[in-house]
């Protein structure tokens, strides 16, 4: 009898403790550690906060859809750019129009939990009010150097939880921007002349191209900076009197070979470029469309190097 008694006060007792102690705990901690996981600000200051891991994705930039996809990400929408000019592997992703003007009735229609874009188009921008109406989480980032890049990647890899691939994303990039930087160090840069080609002609560019901040960290001096004339309209008399020791050119919807052959037929159409040093010595290079006309990304080291290699041979 005494036995049985004991029994159910032992019994008792290991029911009182189970139900005083905080069942919650465990989930509330979890939930604290999801909030912090999946919440950031993006380039427009925008806080957001996501209630999982996004699992339907839509970019409307192909620089971008490239870092999500090399990040182990997957994207159920997708803009032309990716799929055509940039030839990225996006799978079953629909298209949801062009990345200067995408359709905010195709995204939504995908019912994505995450659309990321570009602070940089305006196209993209007016979708801003559309996207907060129908509470679907939008992400706007800016990507003119590593440093954005790399926060890009990083959160990136957060988001779809492998940041195994950071060495391969980030880490090694990054070592190669080193050994670059160490090439040009104490030594004097070169002024140069960042040529770009578009539908409208020729213009002159000292921001906003992953060719101009490359040379700039390479102590190169932009003949711009000191000429922002320039910016607005091509002057050859200008150029001749800056006499940039290199030439670099790139375009926007053309192969480089094309490239090159705008330029030579500048030089062949007014021949006050061949008395400029750079054209008369061979200094004049046609960048590479993959690392100076997109972004990089994880070949930001690569972009460094080649533009050191002929600043400093």
């Amino acid at each position: 009898m005494k036995k049985t008694i004991f029994i159910c006060i032992f019994v008792l007792i290991l029911f009182l403790l189970s139900a005083c102690r905080p069942a919650t705990q465990v989930d509330v901690t979890s939930a604290t550690e999801k909030n912090i996981e999946y919440s950031f600000t993006d380039t427009e200051g925008t806080r957001i906060t996501l209630a999982d891991a996004p699992q339907r994705v839509v970019c409307v930039y192909a620089s971008y859809s490239d870092i999500w996809l090399s990040a182990g990400g997957t994207l159920v929408g997708v803009t032309d750019d990716a799929a055509g000019e940039r030839q990225l592997d996006v799978g079953d992703a629909v298209l949801v129009g062009a990345s200067k003007e995408p359709s905010l009735e195709k995204i939504a229609s995908l019912n994505p939990d995450l659309v990321i874009l570009s602070a940089d188009i305006a196209g993209q921008l007016a979708l801003k009010e559309g996207l907060s109406a129908m509470k679907i989480p939008a992400a706007y980032f800016t990507c003119d150097t590593f440093d954005d890049y790399k926060m890009i990647a990083e959160l990136f890899l957060r988001l779809t939880g492998r940041e195994d691939l950071q060495e391969q994303l980030i880490t090694t990039p990054k070592a190669k921007i080193a050994g670059a930087l160490a090439r040009a160090e104490g030594k004097t840069g070169p002024t140069v002349l960042q040529l770009r080609f578009t539908s409208n002609g020729a213009g002159v560019k000292n921001k906003g191209t992953v060719a101009v901040e490359v040379l700039r960290d390479l102590g190169a001096k932009n003949i711009a900076d000191d000429y922002p004339s320039l910016l607005e309209e091509l002057s050859l008399e200008i150029i001749l009197q800056a006499d940039p020791e290199y030439i670099f050119v790139t375009a926007l919807g053309m192969q480089d070979k094309e490239v090159k052959t705008a330029f030579e037929q500048m030089i062949a159409t007014q021949p006050a470029w061949k008395s400029l040093s750079a054209v008369k010595n061979g200094k004049w290079f046609v960048l590479e469309r993959e690392l100076y006309h997109y972004k990089p990304n994880d070949r930001w080291g690569e972009s460094y190097e080649k533009l050191a290699a002929i600043l400093y041979p």
